[in-house]
């Protein structure tokens, strides 16, 4: 790519993230404005020349903070006390529901065989890098909901990741891919005990060092990101587990006292640079034509983001009842949880590299996840401000118990 092209291409995401941020009543979120600014500027739009060598490094390290951030952002404490089998169980039941639904397009022609695992698995996650700062956003909630997002949301990426790694793998053994997952999965537990017997004398070097020049906290994040998924390439293990086990390793390593103050650096990175280029190169890939040449064919993506509603939301609505009495707590919260978008873009973005999807298709399912964006959050927040009584506030972790 040219490079007063590059230079316009920064110029947009900069004036993206002013017009979210000005313009509140759009109710745009500032992900889905960079993926129509990518089409928009791509070579199936203004005709730009695909990214180049350096943009495409620019736009995977973004995958990596957008996994690292979710990483980090994951709470040990919300699983206990009976989080994580809540959640499992809720994930568990979306399985047949998502099958499905792959079988129902299969039956209309939509997708191939092959396709079923990778749209399967497509429409069982939950895009926990959007939800979250939703409930940093929200002043009132009810009790217990927060953890219940953290939980189900967790479940929601962290399975579908690995299973994502399984499935990569089929290309080769799948007794190879699972002794190379059992490593992994080994060295970092290693790397887990190793950060838990030095935390103390870790930490009080990354205070010492927080403010300095050399910014060592943040060397010390990119740092865990850059090996966790180099090591997750050389065991054929699919980066974005990578990326998010050294996001969680980030956390593990790290005292409390110091998470908001690195969490902001991270965000600042990821959020304020890196992840805007990876919406946006990928967004350079999509091809709306055939979509928008067949108007009848737009009728999928309110069809899709209901099926994913089905799928995510109503396993979470059923299995809350004793958690949230208040009918609209649930609803609202089956909403977030079925919003999606990152993690769908991948498998996605994945299936069609190996040639399983469609561009066609796959474009009307990111449509899709890019609605449930616009759509699901919006209408749950509604919900929330019919139900949270105005003197409960919204507690940063409360108990599932």
């Amino acid at each position: 790519m040219p490079l007063e092209h590059q230079a316009l291409l920064f110029v947009a995401i900069a004036v993206v993230a002013w017009v979210s941020a000005t313009l509140p009543w759009l109710r745009l979120p500032t992900s889905v404005l960079e993926i129509v600014l990518g089409a928009v500027l791509g070579p199936h739009g203004f005709n730009f020349d695909q990214p180049g060598s350096a943009l495409q490094l620019l736009a995977n390290l973004g995958l990596g903070f957008l996994f690292l951030q979710a990483g980090f952002e994951l709470d040990p404490k919300a699983f206990l006390s009976g989080g994580l089998r809540l959640g499992l169980t809720s994930w568990l039941l979306s399985i047949p529901l998502a099958l499905m639904v792959a079988g129902l397009l299969i039956v209309l022609g939509e997708i191939s065989h092959q396709a079923l695992p990778w749209v399967s698995l497509a429409v069982i996650t939950t895009s926990m890098g959007m939800v979250q700062p939703l409930l940093r956003d929200r002043e009132l909630l009810p009790k217990a909901y927060r953890s219940l997002v953290m939980v189900h949301a967790g479940i929601g990426e962290v399975v579908p990741i690995v299973l994502l790694s399984i499935l990569e793998g089929r290309r080769s053994e799948m007794g190879f891919t699972l002794i190379h997952f059992l490593g992994y999965l080994l060295i970092a537990l290693a790397l887990m005990g190793v950060a838990a017997y030095y935390r103390g004398s870790l930490n009080r070097l990354l205070v010492r060092t927080m403010d300095g020049s050399a910014q060592l906290p943040m060397r010390y994040a990119i740092g865990l990101l850059v090996a966790m998924v180099a090591l997750a390439h050389l065991l054929n293990i699919d980066v974005v587990l990578g990326a998010l086990v050294a996001g969680v390793l980030l956390r593990f390593s790290t005292n409390a006292d110091i998470w908001h103050r690195l969490q902001a650096r991270i965000d600042g990175v990821g959020a304020g640079f890196l992840v805007p280029i990876f919406f946006v190169v990928t967004g350079m890939s999509l091809d709306f034509a055939p979509v928008l040449a067949e108007p009848g064919r737009l009728v999928w993506i309110p069809c899709l983001m209901l099926l994913m509603l089905l799928v995510r939301g109503v396993p979470v609505v059923v299995m809350t009842r004793k958690h949230l009495p208040d009918l609209r707590a649930r609803l609202a919260l089956g909403l977030d949880i079925a919003t999606q978008l990152p993690l769908l873009l991948a498998v996605v973005v994945l299936a069609e590299r190996q040639g399983v999807i469609e561009m066609s298709f796959a474009t009307l399912l990111i449509a899709a996840a890019m609605a449930t964006v616009l759509v699901f959050p919006a209408l749950a927040s509604a919900l929330l401000a019919r139900c949270t009584p105005p003197d409960q506030p919204n507690a940063q972790v409360t108990s599932l118990i």
